[in-house]
């Protein structure tokens, strides 16, 4: 048992949300004021602007975006993070079975998460995602992050790999998947969807002299 520091009622372990920074590893409000306390700070206008800021200042920094991009990688492939999350999840639903309905079929959501993917960064971040989901149904665990694809696009000024076109660039893998090529950064170049699915399951060498054997075909057609 435990009380809550708010309401100042006793309740069970349970009802307080796990906290390492605690002596007992439990949050010092129950989960009912620290949802409502967050509610509070949320609709507070100075609280929002402190908060936005401080987020402003974490992303211009490089330490701090690659110690996030490090800790997201370390989750994605570390087992026990991924069950503790599935857990934590079902365990949310299960005790907020009404929040969770209204969640996942509100209509103005779904349609505003819609409208997300539609954006430049909804894309980008809808191809990293499909991408891993490709990975990992060839036993390949990643922890290949959007923050590692924006670098990737910069190191090649949101140009195609191969012909250097300004065009919606995909992932694209230099040994694919099929043949042993891993979801890692070293492997992973942009390309548009022309030479991605030409390029399709051909290695690099097999990919030049597909594309030089047409270029002198249409020389030839040409003359």
């Amino acid at each position: 048992m435990k009380t809550c520091r708010a309401c100042q009622v006793e309740k069970p372990l349970e009802d307080f949300s796990p906290w390492k920074q605690t002596k007992d590893g439990r949050y010092s409000y129950c989960r009912v004021c620290a949802n409502a306390k967050s509610r509070a700070a949320q609709a507070d206008p100075a609280i929002r602007a402190r908060k936005a800021v401080r987020q402003r200042a974490q992303r211009a920094d490089p330490a701090i975006r690659e110690r996030n991009a490090a800790w997201q990688r370390a989750r994605r492939v570390d087992p026990a993070v991924k069950a503790r999350d599935r857990e934590t999840s079902r365990a949310w639903k299960k005790r907020n079975p009404e929040r969770s309905a209204a969640l996942y079929n509100n209509p103005e959501k779904r349609a505003k998460d819609r409208d997300r993917r539609r954006t430049p960064l909804g894309r980008q971040r809808t191809v990293v995602i499909a991408q891993r989901y490709h990975a990992r149904r060839r036993n390949q665990e990643s922890g290949f992050t959007l923050d590692e694809w924006h670098a990737i696009l910069a190191r090649f000024n949101h140009r195609c790999a191969y012909c250097l076109a300004q065009a919606d660039l995909q992932v694209e893998h230099m040994t694919p998947l099929s043949r042993g090529g891993r979801h890692e950064t070293e492997n992973i170049v942009p390309a548009c969807r022309r030479c991605n699915q030409t390029k399709n399951s051909k290695n690099l060498l097999e990919f030049a002299a597909y594309t030089a054997r047409r270029a002198s075909m249409m020389n030839a057609d040409v003359a």
